[in-house]
């Protein structure tokens, strides 16, 4: 997302195809995709509420987008959700560089454009499965491979209306059935909607496995103060300032 967001380039969001409500689907099942894929995670500057002009070093960014059109705003909520989300579950980044915490459910479905993975952390039971869609088709009971028979739940839908989607979400519990595919001997039928990224997991595992952050770690830091404050090096085993 970096280097792509400068130097007569243009804006991320810029690049979407489609209509303006595209733009932004697009930009969120992008950011639900990348998010979850392998390696670590950088962000240009304005990417996170949409901006569409491109980034001017001599120029302040556009707040004042999140004030003043719903969408941005909606897009900036969507940034933060999906970052606590990751910071959250383990899945994500314990395993990153190793290929045990990644495996294909299918990265051949050029029918529907669509790639489901799954992630994994150490413990080989906390895993996420992911689907992004990558078109502006709605896919009903999509199904695909699950590695455990059980009941799954979405806990996390780049779709939702607070996010400036349609709403297409997974509600209640999903069931597997007795039915093979992908490799594996159970499957699930889910809805992932248009342009959209959709975190499922085991019900028992998101209560189990999610990690529980400090308080401090959600409140935000005013722009003047963060501008003030002096970075320290931090112990690698605590976490706190040496």
């Amino acid at each position: 997302c970096h280097d792509e967001s400068s130097k007569g380039k243009g804006s991320l969001i810029g690049k979407m195809p489609g209509d303006y409500w595209r733009q932004f689907a697009g930009m969120r099942g992008f950011f639900g995709y990348f998010a979850a894929h392998p390696g670590k995670k950088l962000v240009f500057m304005g990417d996170e509420f949409g901006q569409f002009n491109e980034w001017n070093c001599n120029a302040s960014l556009d707040w004042h987008l999140t004030e003043q059109y719903d969408m941005n705003a909606k897009m900036l909520a969507f940034s933060k959700a999906l970052n606590k989300f990751y910071v959250e579950h383990r899945a994500f980044w314990q395993v990153d560089f190793d290929w045990n915490g990644f495996s294909w459910i299918d990265s051949n479905d050029n029918e529907n454009s669509i790639f489901s993975f799954i992630r994994k952390a150490d413990n080989s039971d906390d895993y996420i499965i992911v689907l992004s869609n990558f078109t502006p088709e709605v896919r009903q009971e999509y199904r695909i491979g699950v590695p455990d028979k059980g009941t799954y739940v979405e806990v996390f839908n780049s779709d939702r209306e607070e996010f400036g989607g349609s709403g297409g979400v997974n509600e209640g519990e999903i069931y597997t059935e007795d039915i093979g595919l992908h490799n594996r001997a159970q499957s699930i039928k889910v809805t992932v909607p248009p342009l959209a990224t959709v975190y499922l997991r085991r019900k028992d595992a998101e209560e189990r496995y999610k990690v529980t952050m400090p308080e401090t770690a959600a409140i935000d830091v005013p722009y003047e103060r963060a501008a003030e404050t002096t970075w320290q090096t931090l112990d690698a085993e605590t976490g706190e300032p040496k």
